[in-house]
């Protein structure tokens, strides 16, 4: 050819990545190979003659035929000047209909899109464009994985290029998308989906014209959008307040047969019609699906933080990204059925992803579209066609956060209340059947075994149990007979449940559900729905929102419907839900912002409690309170000023304490009145930036702390003590943080007030050894809550309020005075390790390092580093830093040291090994090392010996040689033959290799106790070992050992008659004989012998005689056994 292509690789042109990254599919490697073979065919020869050498090379093999094709894709992709003459190319030497071409293609688009340059992305839409004009099949493919990559909630430069590029490419080839019903089913469902996203004013032309594209495909071929099925319904309803599409769904709801003559039965028809899988598949790029089937089949629960937050970070960081959640909850429903091995596992399950997402959205209206999401399949359940792994996510959900996040399950049963009232008037009994057909096959495939825990727990609000009753009464009675509550009155978290079996996951398998049970509880969500960090976003008007904004906003969002009490509506005339179109189908707010003028339903959250209901209006309980409390209540719902609220609230105790008739319904009635006025207590931080004396006696300066020392100074003895107690489990029952703030105003009092003025007010009970107002408290509100489990909760409640530093100030407190309760403690050790940054973990030591403060001690250890080897590599490191801060010796290693696992527990097995390495050797301590079976990749033992062999060789050579010849009066005495044996064994094989690792260096096993010591061991050891350990013993063997090994064995029986009367020293080794040879030796050499081996007599030879604390002179020992010998 005249021209030819660039010659430098095609991949560094193609691709834009980090050296870092690598391509797993080869791709790259591929279009490199390819784009040299194209050179050396077709360069510095004419046309006619490259198209010939084309042709042959493509005629030889398939392989031949995909370098081809490779190549001209390759050269396409980069050289936009030569496209147009190698697509002809192209055409000419294709021998397959261009179908090797298309599915190499196809596979960049799906594999390698995401790392595409932006020459390339233009070219790929312009060879997309070539194949619809030539009609090449399986173009469709191309456009479909293409449309793919059209990432929701994303509307970055680059995203909205090629979302506005593949409309373009629709369009002006309409009549051709018409051809493919899927393709043309699948573009509008995505641009449906889309819209919602553009409606910024930026957008405003790209929008319209997605708008005119669905609608008037709608309108001109509904029959194939149909195919969607419910699904369709849903995207619908987020854009219904558009013009063009409340006239679509007027007809729609109206008149359906005029958008098609088999949609005869509108809506209901629709609805019941499942969504295939591919369509929900659409809208998650191929890239986020690695992701989540890696999390799914991978990722073990408990571990699956790390990837959270990189998923978090990479899709979910931006205010807009929150619209993709929907997608991802519908993808996980319907698309990730994981079979029976994996539900079996320990492997990360749907729930608890989905639990994620709801956890971290930061939007009403995304909110309400993810439980949508959830909840879709349940509308119009039919058990003989819809999948039961569709609806199986959402209950195990709501069962799994009813301890640690009840707010999810209280949320999640109050949509699933209103959605059945009004998501379709004239379908109302229809979703009410569904929803109900949904929960009796949750109930006979054994997906939970009993709803009790879900219809009743002491976190539900009355108003919404007595919905759930209304609603569900079929099941909440038949269960409750099965299964009954205890609900004992004024009980708090977890309090009455009944133990629960663990639930029974069905799979199905061939198109049958099967049954398979699974241990997993919902303990387990306290290591899932964990809110992670969010990082610094812009809001809309373009003031910076900072991470604890962000996340005090996501906590306020969470609030469940039922927990705002008087939540009111803007415009009360609209539907909780969003609007009602003419035919009575309710529609989600999502699409209210989009229609110009069109005012959105605004739901006002009044003053709640993050984790549990807020009493009713406080006007029913006033109206029954008697003289004088109703006056002081009055007064101070209306006092705005904080000294004068404190002085009622003084009042009011002083009147309480002298009141004579004090009852059960009037602590209900103060405690849901003092919730009520002080709900702002409960809601904001009361830890102050600076802690200082006098900030936090600000801090406790509040009209709810002046309520909390009335009861802590209150002597045990007064009457009054008992009412105040009642008032205070009350108030706990609507504000679970009242806990939290007595514990910080307990810590508040004893710690800095107290130090600052001795003369400060003193709890007259409380503060001592005696008892603590705190721990009276979690007995008066439920006697069964163990103090463990309350600490636990109370400091969840902070982490999930955002209050990391309320946390950490708690820590000494909790550990300090209920000691007995938090040492050792894995769950709450585990829950501040989770939730502390460094500088946090750095003040944790500090205060442990200055006494102030003990988490671990020798007797909790063993548990706790057993519960950390589960946990995150942070928390481990963190849970290392805190124990090498207390008093810790490295004998508490030693239980620890089997368990771990080398390739397993990499931070335990690091962090032990180098506090190992400080260590001097001792016997103890190698024993246990030497116990530990040789893997190959297990290198903990071999990097300690050589640690130990080059600084203190000596000491480790001594220790070895016990290992090696044990000695009399060693505890390894007491070992049976067998251990003994066993025992030596191990020390030979921890020995050889360390042998096999330091190549030709073995100075270390010259050492003298070491190199007896081998040289007794080969004589002892059996014809096996001899061979196995051949190379070992070479290192310990002398140029005369024949001569020197050979008399023990020979004067074996001689010296067995004396072993009755010397206690076994006749089973000494061979030393006496090594000292006969050197005596028979001549000269210098034999005073040469004799003073190497009085070194080897006086370290062996002494095992044959009891232990002194001062031991013959080695001269004189040497003699005497000489003597005996003979």
């Amino acid at each position: 050819m005249s021209t030819s292509a660039s010659t430098s690789p095609a991949a560094s042109r193609l691709f834009v990545s980090s050296a870092l990254e690598r391509d797993e599919s080869g791709v790259e490697e591929k279009l490199d190979q390819g784009l040299a073979l194209l050179q050396a065919l077709t360069q510095n020869v004419s046309d006619n003659e490259a198209i010939e050498g084309l042709t042959q090379h493509v005629c030889r093999s398939q392989p031949s035929h995909e370098e081809v094709s490779l190549g001209l894709l390759a050269v396409m992709l980069t050289e936009p000047s030569l496209a147009s003459r190698f697509y002809r190319d192209l055409t000419l030497v294709s021998r397959d209909g261009m179908q090797t071409f298309i599915t190499q293609l196809i596979q960049v688009a799906i594999e390698r899109y995401a790392k595409l340059s932006e020459v390339a992305r233009n070219q790929l839409l312009w060879l997309t464009r070539e194949l619809i004009k030539h009609l090449v099949p399986g173009t469709d493919a191309v456009v479909l994985n293409l449309l793919r990559q059209v990432q929701g909630g994303d509307v970055s430069p680059r995203n909205v290029w090629l979302a506005e590029a593949l409309l373009n490419l629709l369009c002006e080839n309409s009549i051709w998308l018409e051809k493919f019903p899927i393709l043309l089913a699948t573009s509008v469902y995505t641009y449906l989906r889309l819209i919602v996203d553009h409606f910024s004013p930026q957008f405003v032309q790209l929008r319209q014209r997605e708008i005119d594209f669905c609608a008037k495909t709608l309108r001109e071929k509904f029959q194939e959008c149909s195919m969607i099925g419910r699904d369709l319904v849903r995207v619908l309803q987020n854009v219904a307040r558009i013009p063009e599409f409340e006239a679509l769904w007027r007809d729609f709801l109206e008149r359906p047969s005029t958008l098609s003559p088999s949609l005869t039965g509108g809506v209901a028809q629709l609805l019941a019609t499942r969504t295939p899988r591919r369509f929900l598949q659409s809208r998650v790029t191929p890239d986020m699906e690695r992701k989540l089937y890696f999390m799914t089949h991978q990722v073990k629960l408990g571990q699956q933080r790390r990837y959270q937050d990189w998923f978090h970070k990479q899709y979910l960081s931006t205010p807009e990204s929150q619209s993709l959640r929907c997608d991802l909850i519908r993808y996980i429903c319907c698309f990730i059925h994981p079979s029976n091995e994996i539900l079996c596992s320990d492997i990360l399950p749907r729930w608890a992803v989905i639990g994620w997402l709801l956890m971290t959205c930061l939007s009403n209206v995304e909110a309400s579209n993810c439980k949508m999401a959830l909840f879709y399949d349940w509308l119009v359940f039919d058990a003989e066609k819809d999948n039961i792994m569709n609806i199986e996510p959402a209950i195990l959900v709501m069962f799994h956060s009813i301890r640690p996040h009840p707010q999810i399950t209280a949320t999640l049963w109050d949509f699933l209340i209103r959605i059945m009232r009004e998501f379709s008037k004239p379908l109302a009994d229809r979703i009410r059947q569904g929803i109900h057909t949904s929960l009796r096959v949750i109930l006979e495939k054994r997906v939970l075994s009993s709803l009790a825990p879900l219809f009743d727990y002491p976190r539900l609000d009355n108003e919404l149990k007595n919905c759930i009753r209304e609603n569900f009464s079929e099941f909440y009675t038949a269960d409750m007979k099965k299964q009954p509550i205890v609900v004992d009155d004024g009980q708090g978290v977890g309090a009455g449940l009944a133990v629960q079996p663990a639930p029974i996951h069905p799979v199905v398998v061939d198109g049958s559900p099967v049954i398979i049970n699974c241990e997993r509880t919902s303990e387990m969500a306290n290591v899932v729905f964990r809110p992670i960090k969010v990082p610094e976003v812009r809001s809309a008007g373009g003031t910076t929102a900072t991470p604890q904004d962000a996340i005090a906003k996501l906590k306020q969002e969470v609030k469940l419907a039922s927990q705002i009490g008087a939540a009111k509506l803007v415009d009360e005339k609209k539907p909780a839900m969003g609007t009602t179109t003419a035919g009575g189908l309710a529609t989600t707010a999502a699409g209210a912002g989009l229609a110009p003028g069109a005012t959105p339903v605004i739901i006002q959250i009044g003053n709640s409690v993050d984790n549990s209901p807020s009493p009713p209006a406080i006007d029913e309980y006033l109206e029954g309170l008697p003289e004088p409390f109703k006056t002081h209540m009055n007064q101070l719902q209306k006092e705005r000023d904080t000294e004068r609220q404190c002085a009622v609230i003084e009042r009011l105790m002083q009147d309480l304490i002298e009141c004579d008739n004090f009852d059960r319904p009037l602590a209900k009635q103060l405690g849901a009145c003092f919730s009520h006025v002080l709900n702002d207590e409960f809601t904001r931080n009361v830890l102050p930036d600076t802690l200082t004396n006098e900030t936090l006696e600000n801090a406790i300066g509040t009209p709810l702390f002046v309520l909390l020392r009335s009861f802590c100074q209150t002597s045990a003895q007064h009457e009054s003590r008992r009412a105040q107690l009642q008032i205070l489990v009350e108030m706990s029952l609507y504000q679970p943080r009242l806990s939290v703030l007595l514990l910080f105003y307990q810590r508040v009092k004893r710690v800095h007030l107290t130090n600052h003025d001795p003369t400060a007010d003193q709890p007259s009970r409380g503060f001592d050894s005696t008892g603590s107002p705190y721990e009276e408290l979690v007995v008066a509100k439920n006697a069964k809550h163990s103090l463990e489990d309350a600490l636990r909760d109370d400091l969840a409640l902070c982490e999930q309020a955002g209050h990391v530093r309320l946390l950490c100030f708690l820590v000494p407190e909790v550990y300090t005075q209920f000691a007995s309760a938090a040492l050792g403690h894995s769950d709450l050790l585990h829950l501040v390790l989770s939730v502390i940054d460094s500088t946090q973990l750095q003040q944790l030591c500090c205060q442990c390092l200055q006494g102030e403060l003990t988490m671990l001690t020798q007797d909790n250890f063993l548990p706790l580093a057993k519960a950390s080897l589960r946990w995150e590599t942070f928390e481990q490191m963190a849970f290392w830093s805190l124990l090498q801060a207390h008093r810790f010796q490295a004998e508490w290693l030693l239980p620890l040291l089997p368990l771990l696992n080398f390739e397993g527990h990499q931070e335990a097995c690091n962090n032990a090994m180098l506090i190992l390495a400080a260590q001097k050797p001792t016997q103890e301590l190698v024993q246990v090392l030497l116990a530990r079976d040789i893997q190959d990749k297990d290198i903990l033992v071999l990097s300690l010996l050589k640690h130990w062999a080059i600084l203190c060789a000596d000491v480790l050579a001594e220790v070895l040689a016990t290992m090696v010849v044990p000695q009399k009066g060693n505890k390894r005495r007491r070992q049976t033959k067998s251990q003994a044996a066993q025992s030596i064994q191990q020390a030979l094989l921890h020995l050889d290799q360390l042998r096999q690792n330091c190549g030709e260096n073995t100075d270390f096993f010259a050492t003298e106790p070491l190199h007896s010591a081998l040289q007794h061991a080969q004589v002892a050891a059996n014809e096996n070992q001899r061979a196995k350990f051949a190379q070992l013993f070479a290192l310990a063997a002398d140029d005369d050992s024949e001569e020197e090994y050979t008399p023990v064995r020979e004067k074996s029986k001689a010296r067995s008659s004396n072993r009755g009367k010397r206690g076994g020293a006749g089973s000494v080794s061979g030393s006496p004989q090594k000292r006969s040879t050197g005596a028979s030796g001549g000269g210098g050499a034999g005073k040469k012998d004799r003073g190497d081996d009085e070194g080897s007599d006086t370290e062996y030879d002494s095992s044959t005689e009891e232990e002194t604390s001062k031991p013959k002179p080695p001269r004189k020992r040497r003699k005497q056994l000489v003597s005996d010998s003979d």
